[in-house]
């Protein structure tokens, strides 16, 4: 059932948090946002998100080693939200263990398929 998925975004801009809020909101599932990685991580304790966003322009830790993290010690999905088309930071993700990427700046119909597919996902592997 999804009414009860948790979503946490660490490092977003103001206006994408916004757009994530409102977004996330619509389908009836919660949303918290953090500005750091520390944050982040203390969150993922308290919180225990179903799915986490990370901006890769993220700081302290930074999105990839967070990603590693949250990887091996929750089970979270993870997608990194990145302006970056450099193939090997797309690489880098990958192999910190991400399950999706969502690229910046933001498209709202982008952002709420890539969404509904990894909540799909969390509800098979539940």
């Amino acid at each position: 059932m999804t009414t009860a998925i948790r979503i946490l975004a660490a490092g977003c801009t103001d206006t994408d948090s916004a757009l994530l809020r409102d977004t996330i909101s619509e389908r009836g599932w919660d949303f918290r946002s953090v500005d750091n990685g520390a944050n982040c991580l203390n969150q993922l304790q308290k919180y225990q998100p179903n799915l986490v966003l990370l901006d890769t322009e993220l700081v302290g830790p930074d999105a990839y080693e967070l990603c590693r993290q949250i990887k091996d010690d929750h089970t979270a999905l993870v997608m990194l939200v990145t302006s970056l088309r450099d193939h090997s930071e797309i690489a880098r993700g990958a192999e910190a263990g991400t399950d999706d990427f969502l690229s910046k700046p933001i498209a709202e119909t982008d952002l709420r398929s890539r969404l509904v597919n990894l909540v799909a996902l969390h509800d098979t592997i539940r």
